[in-house]
């Protein structure tokens, strides 16, 4: 079901009464690209600018952007599950997810990840003097609650936003220059704070790129709208290094070089991070988009 956008409608309603009054047409203050929204499924809506003669956007963009916003509520859900099932039930820690911590969080069982940890002992038996200390089990504990939280927010409605950057001429209430717009832009959320914590509302929304994303797997896709989420709900950063190879800062996703040497403590806040366990959970077996294998892991993991 597509319907227009209440802004679109206010505004021309605005446009209508100055018209039938004779007077000039009212200053857009905030100009918008979008017009349209579609309702994808329950729980899955889309925002974009609908152009009739090559009807924008396809079916097919429609079919990935469903595929993926599912696959996101299922992955997030999927993985609280495990990890509440070893922090709350006591559960043996499942195979993928020591095998998940080891890539992407870098706690291979044992190691102290550089003094961060007290104990990293995998199914330690519960002990009163352990509370309160950083173990594995305490990582464990402040991946699940992330999860959750994204579960909460992303299973109770996700609603997405068009770039369409070679098309759009306005942004954040602003004027811009298609011509300049990166057409491989995957996503972004504008705006998200700290200050702001746990109020989808008042973060930015999840901007994603249809056309560049159609081709992706519902798996790669996920993962795109599950980094952007941790940015909008957890205020999730995408936590820099300096690279060995250009001395150059790097964002540190999962496919880049400077991923491997990332601290624990900003593992624990880094999205790509974040966004790469749920789809390892999900999966059954370890997703991650390396420099050697960035294509086509990225898009088809």
């Amino acid at each position: 079901m597509s319907f227009k956008k209440p802004t679109t409608l206010l505004r021309e309603a605005h446009v209508g009464i100055n018209k039938a009054l004779g007077l000039a047409e009212p200053v857009d203050t905030r100009p918008r690209h979008t017009n349209t929204m579609s309702i994808l499924g329950p729980g899955v809506t889309i925002a974009y600018k609908k152009r009739t003669p090559d009807n924008y956007p396809s079916a097919q963009m429609k079919t990935a952007a469903l595929a993926g916003a599912r696959r996101a509520q299922a992955a997030v859900a999927k993985a609280n599950n495990i990890l509440a099932g070893v922090i709350m039930l006591r559960q043996k820690e499942p195979a993928i997810l020591t095998q998940t911590l080891a890539a992407h969080f870098r706690m291979p069982a044992g190691d102290l990840c550089g003094g961060a940890l007290t104990d990293n002992t995998v199914d330690k038996p519960f002990s009163f003097s352990d509370m309160g200390k950083h173990d594995r089990r305490w990582v464990i504990e402040k991946i699940r609650k992330q999860m959750l939280h994204l579960s909460f927010h992303l299973n109770t409605g996700l609603y997405m936003i068009d770039i369409d950057p070679t098309n759009r001429t306005t942004a954040a209430g602003g004027v811009v220059d298609p011509t300049q717009a990166d057409p491989d832009e995957e996503a972004y959320v504008i705006g998200y704070t700290s200050l702001k914590r746990g109020c989808g509302y008042r973060n930015g929304e999840i901007h994603v790129n249809f056309d560049a994303m159609k081709g992706y797997s519902a798996n790669s896709y996920a993962r795109v709208i599950i980094h952007e989420a941790c940015h909008k709900y957890l205020e999730a950063d995408d936590h820099e290094l300096v690279s060995a190879t250009d001395g150059k800062n790097h964002s540190a996703y999962a496919h880049d070089g400077v991923y491997a040497s990332l601290p624990l403590t900003e593992r624990l806040t880094n999205a790509d991070c974040i966004a790469w366990t749920a789809i390892s959970l999900y999966a059954g077996a370890v997703k991650m988009a390396t420099p050697g294998n960035y294509h086509p892991d990225w898009e088809q993991s």
